[in-house]
């Protein structure tokens, strides 16, 4: 029981110091959000290259960083200036030696301490890059979609063929010469419309001298033969 109460104190003990070493030099705090949208905060110690912000865990399945894999629009509240930024895990030993080195340099014999507990060729490197830069995640735009009643070009109007009179089919006519034959009396298709107007009946045959000829469908009229001769 004794031995057990002496391991928590030391294990509190070490987590302390650990704790005290840690918050020396520059800590920020990275806001990042859980699956349930809950904001989590977490002390870290932080690198930079020009304007972006370089974080390394210890461990690649920590909890932050499964945080900020499920989403990578994070936050850093730093100096009590809180910015956005993108969570982006980095995959490359030429990254990882770059931390490693510059976290050395900044954090010193703290840093040496971090080294005993994690082994530095197998930390995961965070690269943080202002969103105002890489600009919003916005997903795949859809695809376009055509509409042949707007995007075809318009079409020459077409010619439409005279529909004639009304109330008749096309092409026919009532008036006289023109049209089929029962509408030109005495006279039948293209002869009767090439006469012209007030030509009278078409007549067939040939006409004896001084006879006149009676109105198509109807008998000779009376005294219709040739006029008497004088003496």
């Amino acid at each position: 029981m004794r031995l057990a109460l002496l391991l928590a104190a030391l294990a509190a003990t070490i987590a302390l110091g650990l704790a005290e070493l840690m918050s020396r030099g520059e800590v920020i705090t990275l806001i990042t959000e859980d699956r349930y949208g809950v904001h989590r905060d977490t002390a870290l110690w932080v690198v930079e290259r020009g304007d972006v912000l370089y974080l390394r865990a210890g461990r690649p399945d920590a909890a932050w960083v499964r945080r900020g894999r499920l989403h990578p629009l994070v936050e850093v509240r730093r100096s009590g200036i809180r910015e956005p930024y993108v969570f982006v895990p980095v995959y490359d030993d030429r990254v990882r030696a770059f931390v490693n080195e510059a976290m050395a340099r900044k954090y010193g014999f703290a840093d040496r301490v971090f080294t005993l507990l994690a082994d530095p060729a197998r930390v995961l490197p965070i690269r943080l890059e202002p969103r105002e830069r890489r600009g919003p995640l916005e997903a795949p735009p859809a695809p376009e979609i055509r509409s042949p009643l707007i995007d075809e070009p318009p079409r020459s109007p077409s010619r439409r063929e005279d529909p004639g009179p009304p109330g008749g089919a096309a092409g026919a006519a009532t008036g006289p010469g023109v049209g089929p034959a029962a509408s030109a009396p005495g006279g039948t298709g293209a002869a009767a419309a090439e006469r012209p107007e007030g030509a009278g009946p078409e007549r067939s045959g040939r006409r004896s001298p001084g006879a006149e000829t009676a109105p198509s469908g109807g008998a000779p009229r009376a005294g219709s033969g040739p006029p008497p001769r004088r003496p």
